[in-house]
C-alpha cells in the first residue's frame, strides 16, 4: 500500500524536474543573445542593453521577445531630443513565415538651430538560428517629417553577420541604404522596402541595422522606424507550384461559395 503513493511521488518529481529542464531549453531559445542599442552624437554616447539599467523593461516581457524601450530622461545630446526609442527582435527567430526580425523605432526632436552631427541609432543581436534553410534579407523603413527645414535627412540600413559578433557588419543588404531628405514640413508618412538579398548559410548570425539622423533647425521632428527581417527562399518547385495553383483553387473556391463570395469582394478570376 505504500510503495504505490511513494512511486507516484518518485514519477511525478521528475516530471517536474524534465519540465523546468525544458521550459528553461525553451526560454533559453525565446531569449537568445543580447539585444542592444548604441545611440550617439559625436562624442555623446550611450549604450542600451536588453533589461540593462537604461531600458524601462526590467523584467522578461510575457511573449518572451527580446525588447528595449530606453528611459528618454537618461539620454541627453547636445543638439537632439529622443522620445520613445524602441527596439526588439524574435530571435532566435522563427521556421515559419514570419522568420527573424530586428527592429528600431523612435522619434527625434531639434532643439539648437544650426547644423550638428548627426544622430546615430546602432542596433544588434547575435544567435539566431532561424529560419533554416536558404536565407534572403530585407529593409523596411518609414520616416515622417514634421515642421522640418529642407534638407533634413534619415537613412536606414542593415546587415546579416556569419561572424555573430555584436555590432558587426558583415554583409549590408544593399550598396547603400534606404534614404530620405525633407523638402519642407509638408513631407509625412514616407515607406520604402528595399530588394531581397540571397544570404550566404551560417549556423549561428546575428543582425545590425542602422538608422542615421541630420536635422538643421529648432524646432524640427522625425518619426522613424526599420526592421531587419530574414525569411526563407521559397523553393522553385513550390513557388511555381504556388503560382500556378493558387489562382485555380482561388477559382474553386470562388465558384462553390457563389454569389455570396462575389457580394464580399469574392475574388472573381473565373
Amino acid at each position: 500500500m505504500t510503495r504505490w503513493p511513494r512511486l507516484c511521488r518518485e514519477r511525478l518529481m521528475l516530471a517536474v524536474a524534465c519540465g523546468l529542464v525544458l521550459g528553461g531549453i525553451m526560454a533559453g531559445e525565446a531569449r537568445a543573445g543580447i539585444l542592444q542599442i548604441t545611440i550617439s552624437e559625436g562624442a555623446t554616447s550611450y549604450v542600451i542593453l536588453d533589461e540593462g539599467p537604461l531600458d524601462t523593461l526590467q523584467f522578461p516581457p510575457a511573449d518572451n521577445i527580446n525588447k528595449i524601450q530606453a528611459l528618454a530622461a537618461a539620454l541627453v545630446f547636445p543638439d537632439y531630443k529622443i522620445v520613445g526609442l524602441n527596439s526588439s527582435t524574435n530571435n532566435p527567430g522563427s521556421s515559419g513565415a514570419t522568420g527573424a526580425n530586428l527592429i528600431v523605432g523612435g522619434e527625434v526632436q531639434k532643439l539648437t538651430s544650426g547644423a550638428a552631427p548627426s544622430l546615430i541609432v546602432t542596433v544588434t543581436d547575435t544567435d539566431y538560428v532561424l529560419p533554416p534553410s536558404v536565407r534572403q534579407m530585407q529593409s523596411i523603413s518609414s520616416t515622417q517629417f514634421t515642421a522640418s527645414s529642407a534638407g533634413d535627412t534619415r537613412t536606414f540600413q542593415s546587415w546579416f553577420n556569419p561572424t555573430n559578433a555584436p555590432y558587426a557588419k558583415d554583409i549590408p543588404q544593399s550598396a547603400s541604404p534606404l534614404s530620405y531628405t525633407s523638402t519642407g514640413p509638408a513631407l509625412n508618412g514616407l515607406t520604402e522596402t528595399s530588394a531581397l538579398l540571397i544570404l550566404p548559410p551560417a549556423a549561428l548570425y546575428g543582425l545590425t541595422n542602422e538608422t542615421v539622423i541630420t536635422m538643421n533647425a529648432a524646432g524640427g521632428d522625425l518619426v522613424f522606424g526599420g526592421s531587419t527581417l530574414i525569411t526563407t527562399v521559397p523553393e522553385p518547385g513550390s513557388a511555381a507550384l504556388l503560382a500556378l495553383g493558387l489562382p485555380m483553387v482561388l477559382c474553386i473556391i470562388g465558384e462553390s461559395a457563389g454569389s455570396d463570395m462575389h457580394a464580399h469582394g469574392g475574388f472573381g478570376c473565373c
